[in-house]
């Protein structure tokens, strides 16, 4: 295709998730294929890497990888990543963590044998292979937990009705209290609040967000306010200040000396 057409045209692999816009992973196998890049010219070389997902391709059409975008990742997910896919590890266990984490697509260089997966397609170029599989046992991005001595999940009763950068707004209905899971990474910075209440975000499986919720309808809302951004700002004000004032006293000595000069 030519340059242009790469960047705005869907591969195929794509037109798979671009209907339900799921979240999708790929294993470490396809990662470490995804290090070299082949094709017969500059802009087949292109092509093929976004074809086979390699890092960030996908942001342009809005497909939310697994991974998240970071120049930095933080170390929560490098270490729930290393401690679960590291060495290449893609098991039962590995299948039911992605399933919470609402990750509806996989991408495998290797075949994965899951009656939960259904292969959508199968993909041979310059002697590596793509595999890509539908997971039809995950769960939504957000529901509600109820502990005890057996966890019920209850995956109706909440929906994402707002859904931005930095804010998720979640309606609840729910007929007693649980917990309010979300399937976003937990972070310094994000806050929540339940009908305008403040509430404490606590970690699930170390790396997602969950927040109480008592029995009735709900609005659970997160917001990203980092502490640093509110230093920035009062840093960057004073910096203004500082810099305002010292034109006005270079300024009142410009005219002293003008004034003396006379």
């Amino acid at each position: 295709p030519a340059q242009s057409e790469v960047f705005s045209k869907l591969p195929e692999s794509y037109q798979f998730l671009q209907p339900n816009g799921g979240r999708f992973f790929y294993t470490p196998s396809v990662e470490e294929q995804n290090r070299v890049t082949f094709g017969k010219t500059y802009n087949d070389a292109l092509w093929e890497a976004k074809d086979s997902f390699t890092d960030n391709w996908p942001l342009i059409h809005h497909f939310v990888n697994f991974y998240g975008y970071e120049s930095i990742k933080p170390r929560a997910m490098m270490d729930y990543y290393r401690g679960n896919f590291g060495r290449g590890r893609f098991g039962r266990r590995q299948l039911e963590q992605l399933s919470a984490a609402n990750v509806q697509f996989i991408v495998s260089a290797v075949p994965l044998k899951f009656r939960e997966l259904k292969l959508l397609q199968d993909k041979f170029t310059y002697g590596r292979h793509f595999y890509l599989y539908e997971n039809r046992a995950v769960l939504p991005r957000t529901y509600v937990i109820f502990p005890g001595k057996q966890t019920i999940l209850d995956l109706r009763a909440a929906a994402i009705i707002k859904d931005a950068p930095n804010e998720v707004v979640i309606k609840v209905k729910t007929k007693k209290a649980g917990i309010l899971f979300l399937a976003d990474s937990y972070y310094p910075g994000w806050r929540a609040w339940v009908d305008n209440r403040p509430v404490e975000i606590s970690k699930a499986v170390g790396l997602y967000r969950r927040v109480p919720v008592e029995s009735g309808e709900h609005v659970v809302r997160f917001h990203y306010e980092p502490w640093s951004f509110y230093f920035g700002g009062i840093v960057s004000l004073l910096t203004l200040g500082l810099i305002l004032a010292g034109l006005v006293v270079a300024r009142k000595r410009r005219q002293l000396v003008s004034y003396t000069g006379q």
